[in-house]
């Protein structure tokens, strides 16, 4: 019998995602295969790429064939808005030199031309998430060794893309068991998916007209063969989601054009205020 826990991680820094992909969620049950998988002396090779060498995480989740009890991210309503950003790349010698020449030898090939290949783009688009915390659900059988991956990734203190610019800063994480019921809600909450759910295990869980998709179910998730078949969780369980509605979507631009309009005039009030006493000064200095 497992337990259901919400497991929530105060944010102190933006989400990152990447601006050229889809953006999929943030899975909790692939934030703590890292964990276990670095506590077991684990680490990325090149070797990874290949499908027998992948190790599968034994983590302290309920678990169905090779889905765990652990939920895609659940955004609060105060997630409202995603912002354009962008990574600019480091260039070392070699790319400025080949900037130069029409022909040199480069790590990435012989062409050195940069209207086109992996070197054209030194600014990486990305989507950046601001919310004050997000939540994930979990079916836990073992609530000691899934504390200890929880501290662990707490410690690692970022969550997303880009952490190493510092986006999705964990500030604290809570935990709260969800007693009523005995909830699955790492699988499935109110009938809707809360992470992809492979249909072949699901299918007599779920209502038929939930959406269906291709879809990797357990870690590593850019794994493509981990491919299946999936019921999907709902996109407004991970993005945010504006009104439809003309008039929702009116009032919103509304709003923000009234508050770069107010941020504009105190602007100009306090560039004002300065000229005056920067004049004043100036008289006192001349009568002096």
């Amino acid at each position: 019998m497992s337990t259901c826990y919400r497991v929530r991680f105060f944010l102190s820094s933006p989400l990152c995602f990447a601006g050229n992909k889809d953006i999929r969620p943030l899975m909790l049950d692939a934030i703590l295969a890292y964990q276990w998988m670095r506590q077991n002396g684990h680490y990325k090779t090149a070797a990874e790429n290949i499908a027998q060498n992948l190790i599968f995480p034994e983590l302290p989740l309920e678990r169905v064939g090779k889905c765990y009890g652990a939920s895609a991210m659940v955004i609060p309503q105060e997630a409202v808005y995603m912002a354009q950003d962008g990574y600019v790349r480091p260039a070392d010698w070699e790319f400025a030199l080949a900037r130069h020449t029409p022909k040199f030898s480069l790590r990435y090939g012989d062409s050195s031309i940069f209207a086109s290949g992996p070197l054209r783009a030194y600014l990486e688009p990305q989507w950046l998430m601001s919310m004050p915390y997000v939540d994930f659900y979990a079916n836990v059988i073992d609530e000691t060794a899934f504390k200890k991956l929880l501290q662990a990734a707490v410690r690692g203190g970022f969550l997303g893309s880009k952490r190493s610019a510092g986006y999705g800063r964990i500030a604290k994480c809570t935990l709260k068991i969800i007693s009523e019921g005995n909830p699955r809600w790492g699988f499935y909450k109110d009938g809707k998916p809360t992470r992809p759910l492979p249909v072949a295990d699901f299918a007599d869980q779920l209502p038929q007209d939930t959406t269906r998709g291709r879809a990797t179910y357990f870690a590593p998730y850019w794994f493509a063969p981990n491919e299946a078949e999936c019921f999907l969780p709902p996109t407004e369980q991970y993005l945010p989601i504006l009104p439809t509605n003309d008039e929702a979507i009116a009032q919103i631009l509304k709003e923000d054009w009234e508050k770069y309009q107010a941020e504009v005039k105190a602007k100009d009030a306090a560039g004002k205020k300065d000229k005056k006493s920067q004049r004043s000064r100036s008289s006192r200095q001349k009568g002096v």
